[in-house]
Order: C-alpha cells, then sequence, then structure tokens
C-alpha cells in the first residue's frame, strides 16, 4: 500500500496498513501498541496460553467480533491514524492525511475509540457511542 517505511518526521519505523486494498470495509484505530511495533502491523491478536481461555489483545477481540458477524479479517483494510507511537512526532496531520488517502475508496470506516473519531471528524466528541456521521463520500460509524 506504501512504499514508505519511515515517518519523514521522526525516523520512526511506521506500521503501515494492511488488510485488502480493495475493502469495503475499513477499521482505523488510534496508534500502534507494543505488540504491532514488535509484529509491524496494527491490531495484532495475541490469544492467551496455558489454558486461560480468551483473547489478550485488542487485535484478537477485533477478529473474534468480526468471525462472529461473518467477516474474515483478510477483507477488511485495517489502520491507525498514527502509524507509530504517537507521543514521538509533530507529524500529525502527514499521518492523518496517510490515513484518509488508504481508507477513502471504502465503503464503511469505523472508527474505534475516541482518538480515531476526533481526528478524522476533526471534533471534539464526549459521547462517541452516540455518534452517526454520513458525509456525502460515505458512512463513517465510530465504535467505542
Amino acid at each position: 500500500m506504501s512504499s514508505l517505511n519511515r515517518c519523514p518526521f521522526c525516523k520512526e519505523n511506521l506500521i503501515l496498513p494492511y488488510g485488502s486494498p480493495t475493502a469495503r470495509l475499513a477499521l482505523v484505530g488510534e496508534f500502534p501498541g507494543d505488540n504491532e511495533i514488535k509484529q509491524g502491523r496494527p491490531f495484532v491478536a495475541i490469544y492467551r496460553n496455558w489454558g486461560v481461555k480468551g483473547p489478550a489483545s485488542a487485535g484478537a477481540v477485533l477478529e473474534i467480533e468480526l468471525q462472529r458477524v461473518g467477516i474474515a479479517i483478510k477483507d477488511c483494510l485495517i489502520t491507525n491514524v498514527w502509524m507509530h507511537r504517537a507521543d514521538i512526532c509533530d507529524g500529525f496531520d502527514w499521518h492523518l492525511a496517510h490515513t484518509i488517502k488508504v481508507i477513502k475508496k471504502c465503503k464503511v470506516i469505523l472508527l474505534m475509540g475516541s482518538t480515531a473519531t476526533e481526528a478524522l471528524l476533526r471534533k471534539n466528541v464526549s459521547d462517541v457511542s452516540s455518534l452517526r456521521v454520513y458525509s456525502d463520500l460515505l458512512p463513517k460509524i465510530p465504535i467505542y
């Protein structure tokens, strides 16, 4: 999706979007965590071992919930507003523009959490769970 591997502002490694470039559904989070940085992609699914059942990461919860409603994670486009740790860079507008460029062909965009919602809608939201926004181009549905 991009040949760029490092942020032009702080030179950190970028965690680029993954999934289908022709996806109809885009999932947008805030920024990568430690597991995502280690594995080089957003929303890494980590499951507990040693007899403890259940997911151990947001990526695992996402994968389980998508499967529950019949959506394969490979058929989605998954990214973050920030493509590396947000606290180390002043290039927010660049990151946001790159994210928009990647997701704009999708029919539905799920904004996961208040950071992604506020960034992409460019407004402060206090109750993200009650928001439903439709643009002239495509619907954006924040989830929290």
